[in-house]
C-alpha cells in the first residue's frame, strides 16, 4: 500500500512508510469481596508512526491519503529525523473516505506524486 501526504494546496507527495497501530482497552484487576474482578478502560486512541523526506513540528497536524482513498487526519506528538528521514509519530483522531466524485481526481494526484517520487517537504 502506498501512501501520500496532503500538502495544504492539495497536492500529494509519497512518503516512505506509515504505520497505524489500532487502540487497545487497558484492563486493570479492582478488588472486591475477596476477589479480584477485571475491568476494561477507555479505548486508547490510535497511535501512526510516519518516515518520509517531511519535515514536521510537535502539535501540528497532517492528513494522510492512502491507495484506497482513505485520508487519516493526524496530531504529530514527536519527530526524529535521522538518515535525511524523518521518524513522526502521533495520534490519528479521524479518517474518512474521500467522496466517489473526487476519486478520479485523487487518483491522478497519486499517479503524479508517483512519478515525481519523495523530493521532501516542509510542514
Amino acid at each position: 500500500m502506498q501512501y501520500f501526504y496532503i500538502t495544504d494546496d492539495n497536492a500529494l507527495v509519497l512518503i516512505h512508510s506509515f504505520e497505524i497501530q489500532k487502540g487497545q482497552r487497558n484492563t486493570f484487576r479492582k478488588p472486591s469481596l475477596g476477589d479480584d474482578v477485571f475491568h476494561r478502560g477507555r479505548l486508547l486512541p490510535d497511535t501512526f508512526n510516519l518516515s518520509a523526506n517531511v519535515l514536521a513540528q510537535e502539535g501540528h497536524t497532517i492528513m494522510i491519503l492512502d491507495e484506497d482513498f482513505n485520508i487519516y487526519e493526524c496530531l504529530v506528538s514527536s519527530v526524529f529525523v535521522s538518515h535525511g528521514y524523518a521518524n513522526i509519530n502521533g495520534y490519528v483522531f479521524c479518517h474518512w473516505v474521500v467522496d466517489p466524485q473526487d476519486q478520479t481526481e485523487a487518483k491522478e494526484k497519486m499517479e503524479q506524486a508517483i512519478r515525481v517520487g519523495d523530493q521532501g517537504i516542509r510542514v
